[in-house]
């Protein structure tokens, strides 16, 4: 186990942690959208600022933890595994990752991280979307008694693209980072960021916030399709009723004679085609504005603080280590 790998990973979760707490509400937003089939006839602003009238700031913030704690977990358990596996094939290649390298080592590491973060992720997709404030022990008694073991890996099929995600953005932020660095960043005036000689190793606050934000955004729009079906496999035949709690919502679907075919209707390729055949490609990218705010926003967040984060650690163990 590196120190160095360790590092990157702690620094990476508590810059998604920092971003995903900053941008929650739009979050919360956001999933509504993708998770309904419904077209909605007002802007995404809008329903979140009805959003925020309903249920004010705190009532939002109640829900919360379970992401919190899927997205620091799934960020440190990543970027564990990436640091780790570059670590790797640099040490046998004895050269810099290739953009080849970088994006497949992203798409593994990407894939090979859904078998623990899946279970949370439908966790907390499903607490978000509830109407009814569902806890989380509420939501995984619903998800068990009506779907067994397997609902708690319901959309992780469509890991296989989403990967790209992750993979593209931080193939791009690395490839970004390294041509600006090694062009000067600017000319190097005044821009901060450790160096070593005359060669500058971190980005500036500014620069890991620009960079981080075009690297998200190009992987947020190329995937997004695929994350709305996710998001709508996730609460299809979980999500409890309006004005019902999450166990008597669960003793109804277990009685409910179309249950088989709501499981059915929840699959990956179904929705995919359901919503295109019903709406087209406008109706797979609904919810694409908050999608974009909020994930090129934390994303840039977590990126800048894992920056940040690095460059600091970096000066402190330089520091001990001169003592």
């Amino acid at each position: 186990m590196s120190g160095s790998d360790l590092a990157h990973a702690f620094s990476a979760s508590v810059g998604q942690f920092v971003g995903c707490a900053t941008t929650f509400p739009i979050d919360v937003t956001k999933i509504k959208l993708m998770s309904t089939t419904t077209t909605m006839k007002i802007p995404w602003y809008q329903l979140l600022l009805q959003m925020l009238r309903q249920d004010g700031i705190l009532g939002i913030y109640q829900r919360f933890p379970p992401k919190g704690f899927q997205q620091a977990s799934n960020r440190f358990s990543y970027y564990y595994l990436y640091a780790w596996f570059s670590r790797l094939v640099t040490a046998r290649t004895g050269s810099s990752l290739s953009v080849g390298s970088n994006l497949a080592i992203g798409y593994v590491v990407g894939v090979l991280n859904t078998i623990p973060s899946n279970p949370m992720d439908v966790v907390s997709t499903v607490v978000m979307h509830s109407t009814t404030r569902a806890s989380v022990f509420d939501v995984m008694t619903n998800i068990y008694k009506t779907e067994g073991m397997f609902g708690f890996w319901k959309g992780a099929q469509l890991t296989f693209v989403t990967a790209l995600n992750p993979a593209i953005q931080n193939t791009l932020f690395d490839q970004l980072k390294q041509w600006w660095l090694q062009r000067g960043g600017g000319g190097g005036g005044g821009g901060g960021g450790t160096r070593f000689g005359r060669q500058r190793l971190y980005l500036t606050a500014f620069e890991s916030f620009v960079l981080g934000a075009f690297a998200k955004a190009m992987a947020t729009i190329t995937t997004y399709p695929f994350s709305r079906a996710k998001v709508m496999t996730s609460t299809r035949a979980t999500s409890t009723d309006e004005g019902m709690s999450a166990e008597a919502s669960a003793k109804v679907s277990s009685t409910n004679a179309d249950q088989k075919k709501n499981v059915r209707k929840s699959s990956m390729l179904y929705v995919l085609w359901e919503v295109f055949q019903t709406k087209g490609l406008a109706g797979l990218y609904q919810g694409i504005m908050p999608s974009l705010t909020k994930s090129v926003v934390q994303s840039a967040i977590m990126l800048l603080v894992k920056e940040k984060v690095d460059e600091y650690s970096r000066k402190f163990i330089v520091q001990l280590m001169a003592r």
